[in-house]
């Protein structure tokens, strides 16, 4: 009897414990678990219980138009997988969906594309301490097809300096257990270490590689080292002290060619005292730059120049007695744009017209591979990326632009570079505008109208991206041409014909804007219009981009 009475007990507590169970939601994961815990709801919003709970190995799915189960809807479905990851370092996670999914880590969303879309692959970085972490993907779809994927691996590391190389031995021996991006070889571990958890206290090595661009001539290398080192320039072995000792500088000096140079530094810790530095310098200082008069109609604004006009952080600028005219000026580089960044601009004194763009790069102060140089020109404004680098003592062109012989015309070059931050040096020094002759326009050619004199004419060539807009006011593109007056409107004659000279202008759309409104104006590969004054207005609608000559004339009526 009571046996009976204890067993209906327990199957209520049990029947009880489920109800709650299955009230509470879908089972989440434990910390052992090697597979993910999924849940499936008949909806698009994971609401109510689940109408299927079940363990999955992997999380890489293409059901098609199909259903993830004979439960699941084949459409108007949502699900939600969890698991644990014990994984450490900087990862990268992969998600690709078809429709909407979104992934967090450690409660951090680090992947939305919660919206109806065909499939797309996203990814997203996420640096992850030892231990474990949990990972959350939740999917939905709406209609046709269905696709959820999701993958991790380690990030890729960038190497923007030393490509450092960490071994857990003494010997450099078996794949590096770390891979990393050193600025600089200057540490003092004293007795820890360069990684922990990674790397030991005491019996690794280390690999530093790079080219260095370097002018040519004679250059000492200093190392530092407890204990052993050992260093190559060029493949040649400078340096060899591959033994236990207390720190210790030793120096090498040698000859380079110039250009790219290649350093490999290899680097012993037994026990104790870690200390590893790397430092070179000219034997000689170059000497300054020959400064020629520039030819007639040539115009150059170097940095001593009153058309040269800098600012930002005044502690972040510096000066050497080299480059172009014996002078340059230099700050170290931004990895993105912070407040107070440094910048500058070139402003030369130009008769209105075609000209090619210069920037003299000097030998040293130019580490940077992505000087970003802005041309502000009568076609608006265009980026030209130069890699200091390895050009050095060189002038570079940056292209050719019709110009307005306004305060509208400059170069500018900012300190932002995308690269690690101070890591690299960017040299501001000369810039160069040479005439060049007018080239054949290919826009149609543009008739007097009765009764006007012709005052000016020029070509314009643009450049436009898919869905972009260029505009200009009436005055300023007849400033472009070398027309600087203001007429009044009614005397006041401009036209524009143009001709697409490169893709597909079935999107090109001129309009004009007079008085507050927008007129549509001309369309198409090629065509002509005279409006006088107003605001013009050209938009690429198209696919793709174009290149077009634009033709201005103004005409003055009597």
């Amino acid at each position: 009897m009571f046996k009976a009475i204890r067993f209906l007990i327990g199957l209520v507590v049990v029947l009880v414990l489920a109800g709650t169970a299955q009230a509470q939601g879908p089972v989440g994961p434990l910390h052992s678990d090697i597979a993910w815990q999924a849940a499936y709801w008949n909806n698009m919003t994971l609401s109510g219980p689940p109408v299927l709970q079940r363990s999955e190995t992997n999380l890489d799915h293409d059901w098609g138009t199909g259903s993830p189960d004979p439960s699941v809807n084949p459409d108007g479905f949502s699900a939600r997988w969890t698991r644990y990851l014990d994984i450490s370092g900087v990862y990268r996670f992969t998600a690709t969906s078809d429709d909407g999914i979104r992934v967090w880590v450690d409660s951090d969303l680090i992947i939305n594309e919660w919206y109806d879309h065909p499939a797309k692959t996203v990814s997203a970085d996420k640096n992850l301490s030892s231990g474990h972490h949990l990972v959350v993907v939740e999917f939905y779809e709406n209609t046709g097809g269905a696709i959820a994927r999701v993958s991790w691996a380690p990030a890729p590391v960038p190497i923007y300096n030393w490509r450092g190389e960490y071994f857990n031995n003494m010997t450099l021996s078996g794949p590096p257990v770390l891979v990393r991006d050193d600025v600089q070889i200057n540490f003092d571990w004293g007795a820890g270490s360069p990684a922990p958890g990674l790397i030991g206290t005491d019996g690794f090595s280390i690999r530093w590689t790079r080219s260095l661009n370097l002018p040519a001539g004679p250059y000492r290398f200093a190392m530092t080292v407890d204990d052993g080192g050992r260093l190559w320039v060029n493949e040649h072995l400078l340096i060899d002290v591959w033994r236990d000792q207390a720190p210790h500088t030793y120096t090498g000096d040698i000859y380079v060619p110039g250009g790219g140079v290649a350093i490999r530094m290899e680097y012993y810790e037994n026990t104790g005292g870690a200390v590893a530095r790397l430092t070179w310098s000219p034997l000689v200082t170059p000497a300054p730059t020959p400064t020629p008069p520039p030819p007639p109609g040539v115009v150059i604004v170097d940095d001593t120049d009153p058309g040269f006009v800098k600012g930002g952080s005044p502690t972040g600028w510096h000066t050497a007695p080299e480059g172009y005219g014996g002078h340059l000026t230099w700050t170290r580089n931004n990895d993105r744009t912070r407040p107070n960044y440094n910048w500058a601009r070139w402003y030369p004194d130009l008769i209105p017209g075609r000209y090619e763009v210069f920037v003299f790069i000097p030998e040293r102060y130019t580490t940077t591979a992505r000087a970003r140089y802005w041309i502000s020109h009568a076609g608006g404004y265009t980026l030209r990326v130069v890699n200091q680098s390895t050009n050095g003592n060189r002038w570079v062109s940056l292209g050719t632009y019709w110009f307005y012989g306004t305060r509208d015309d400059y170069v500018s070059l900012a300190d932002v570079t995308y690269e690690p931050r101070l890591s690299r040096l960017i040299a501001f020094d000369a810039v160069k505008w040479e005439p060049r002759g007018q080239t054949a326009c290919a826009a149609p050619p543009i008739p007097v109208p009765p009764g006007a004199s012709r005052e000016a004419e020029g070509c314009l060539r643009l450049h436009l991206d898919a869905s972009s807009i260029w505009e200009r006011d009436g005055f300023d593109l007849a400033a472009a041409v070398g027309y600087n007056q203001q007429p009044p409107c009614a005397a006041f004659a401009l036209a524009l014909s143009w001709k697409v000279t490169q893709g597909d202008g079935t999107g090109i759309l001129w309009t004009v804007v007079r008085q507050g409104v927008e007129e549509k104006v001309g369309e198409g590969s090629q065509g002509m219009i005279r409006r006088g004054c107003g605001f013009y207005r050209l938009r690429n609608q198209g696919a793709g981009p174009v290149d077009l000559d634009v033709r201005v004339a103004v005409d003055i009526l009597q």
